[in-house]
């Protein structure tokens, strides 16, 4: 991330050595115009929660997602993306 442009983020909320919340939150710290995705199981929907209300994750997707669903989504996260940082290129 830190060599190239990422525009969307999507991480899985159990991850070996932190979890996909505090990973986007890192992500955010450095990265703040990224669109950040969490997919998580019911058990750990507190912690999801929490993050989304901190503005860590724009869009929670629970397991077992469609695959439909999926790309919607990140479309609207790259269109979001979009938008969002329009109106701070130079013209």
């Amino acid at each position: 991330m830190a060599r190239h442009t990422v525009q969307v983020v999507v991480s899985d909320q159990r991850m070996p050595a932190m979890s996909g919340t505090e990973f986007l939150g890192r992500v955010k710290d450095l990265y703040p115009d990224s669109i950040r995705i969490v997919l998580s199981g019911h058990s750990d929907l507190d912690s999801v929660i929490g993050a989304v209300n901190r503005g860590a994750v724009w869009k929670y997707l629970g397991k077992p997602w469609e695959d439909a669903e999926l790309v919607r989504i990140l479309q609207q996260a790259f269109e979001r993306h979009e938008q969002d940082t329009a109106c701070c290129r130079p013209a």
